[in-house]
This record gives C-alpha cells, structure tokens and sequence, in this order.
C-alpha cells in the first residue's frame, strides 16, 4: 500500500511544470530563478554589445497569469535591466523555440 501514495504523487507531479514543482516543493528561490531565465552578454568584433537569453516555455505557466510571450519579454527586459545593458533599448534578432530536451526560448538580440 506504500506503493499507491507514491505513484499519485508521481502522476500529479508530471502534469506540472518546473516552477510549479519547486514553487509547490517550498522551493520560492528556484521558482523564481527559473521565471527570470538567463543569458549571456556578447561583445561583437565591430564594437556592438549582443545577448543570448534563455527562458523555458513554461516558466510563468500556472504561476502567473498573463500572455506568455509578453511575460518571457518581460523577464528579458528584467535581465538586460540587471545587467546594466542596453540602457538605450535593444532590437531582437532571432527566437528559436527549443523543443528538443527542455522546452525553451531562446532570444538573441543587439543593444542600440
């Protein structure tokens, strides 16, 4: 009988996505972390700043409500925000959905 409390458990944690089980774990921190994203800063050879921001599909998914899309834009603009960049705005170049391993986005873009 151990068995059947541990497979729901199982079964319900699946239907979740990873901010949902850390946020549903106690885990405020990682919940968090994984709403933010992260990325990179890249220095072009013609002097121009670029980045790399990587956010799972589902971060914000049964947490907050809201347009995904603009929720993932959001949270780049918190990341460029606390890395000092692109103080005079930014132009996306690229969004490539990952749908292979971890469902994510993937942005990159130049600072103006």
């Amino acid at each position: 009988m151990k068995h059947i409390p541990l497979a729901l458990i199982a079964l319900a944690a699946a239907g979740c996505t990873p901010s949902q089980m850390a946020l549903y774990g106690g885990d405020f921190d990682s919940t968090f972390q994984l709403m933010n994203g992260t990325g990179t800063m890249i220095q072009r050879p013609d002097g121009t700043q670029a980045f790399r921001y990587v956010i799972s599909t589902d971060a914000h998914k049964g947490i907050v409500q809201g347009d995904p899309e603009t929720l993932r834009m959001e949270a780049l603009g918190r990341w460029l925000g606390n890395q000092n960049a692109c103080p005079n705005g930014y132009d996306l170049e690229k969004r490539i959905d990952n749908t292979i391993g971890a469902k994510a986005i993937i942005y990159e873009g130049r600072c103006k």
